[in-house]
């Protein structure tokens, strides 16, 4: 199936099930380009008795983990996204520092992706898979020894408040 598959290359899915706007395959390409290889989505397989998580096998060859190659994968999960306009740019870290605290709770309330491939993962929240389907890193950029490491993909949780509001530096 990968040598049908002209922009994400994908073992699993076909490139005509993403959405039909030239911008979700421009992506795909563009993050297979940039990384030098597929993307690599890794989540761990629900630990049971009934369970392979020793073996490799042709789905899966890392053991103990529902591999995904796709961006698909994660921007497939069905999510609500919500886009906010301000005035400045001032205006729009204060906002987004604001809103910081409540993701967690927001994060909580909508665990709702216990299955990919069939296979239940050892997890239920999305984010982690949405974070690894467009991760555009290279091996550079993903290596914690290397000088150009980069700690985290585009779509990944936030480190700090942005904003020089006194409020929030309080």
């Amino acid at each position: 199936m990968e040598k049908i598959n002209k922009f994400s290359k994908s073992k699993f899915v076909i490139d005509g099930t993403e959405n039909p706007h030239p911008r979700f395959s421009g992506i795909m390409k563009s993050i297979r380009e940039r990384r030098g290889e597929k993307v690599k989505i890794l989540v761990p397989i629900y630990p049971d008795t009934n369970t392979n998580l020793s073996k490799p096998t042709d789905d899966e060859p890392y053991p103990g983990h529902i591999y995904m190659d796709a961006m698909h994968f994660g921007m497939g999960c069905s999510c609500l996204q919500v886009t906010f306009e301000t005035q400045t740019i001032n205006h729009a870290r204060y906002l987004h520092d604001m809103l910081l605290p409540f993701t967690p709770i927001l994060a909580a309330l909508s665990q709702a992706a216990p299955i990919y491939k069939g296979k239940l993962a050892n997890y239920d929240l999305r984010w982690t898979v949405i974070s690894q389907a467009v991760d555009c890193r290279n091996p550079e950029e993903r290596d914690p020894f290397s000088i150009k490491y980069i700690p985290k993909s585009r779509y990944s949780t936030i480190n700090h408040y942005m904003s020089n509001h006194q409020y929030v530096k309080d």
